[in-house]
């Protein structure tokens, strides 16, 4: 009878070590999968903001593990989108709140700067071409201005 008791009693011990085994591959499983993510946010070429776990969502199979993914979009958007993760499928994005116009970079607009624009002050007093603020003789003519 005390011989059963040990057993059982030493088997109890045995638990440990492997609940620690699976939260060590679960670890691990999340590093790779947020590691996959970051890839992922970088082919968009946008910037990860931050990358969340979330443990309850469902409508995944066994295996699949979820995040809500915070970006920042090439075009300045901000968006959130959940993806799952898988170690035989990779990352499925599940939301995509992102078009493929959101995922082009901004064209700078081109509007006239009159700071930039160069003014006519006078006129040559040989030819009358028109003398811009700054120049030290007429293009047209050659006289020096100021003399």
């Amino acid at each position: 009878m005390h011989l059963a008791q040990t057993s059982s009693h030493d088997s109890g011990w045995l638990i440990i070590p492997v609940i620690a085994i699976v939260i060590f591959c679960h670890w691990l499983a999340m590093g790779a999968h947020k590691s996959s993510i970051r890839t992922e946010v970088y082919k968009l070429k946008a910037k990860l903001i931050s990358i969340q776990w979330l443990p309850f969502h469902g409508g995944g199979d066994r295996n699949d593990t979820f995040y809500e993914v915070t970006l920042v979009l090439p075009s300045g958007k901000r968006v959130s989108a959940i993806c799952k993760c898988n170690i035989w499928h990779g990352v499925y994005w599940k939301s995509t709140p992102w078009s493929e116009e959101l995922l082009r970079e901004p064209v700078p607009e081109t509007k006239f700067d009159p700071a930039h624009s160069m003014r006519v002050v006078a006129d040559c007093s040989r030819c009358g071409y028109g003398i811009q603020q700054g120049w030290v003789a007429c293009p047209n003519c050659g006289t020096e201005l100021g003399s």
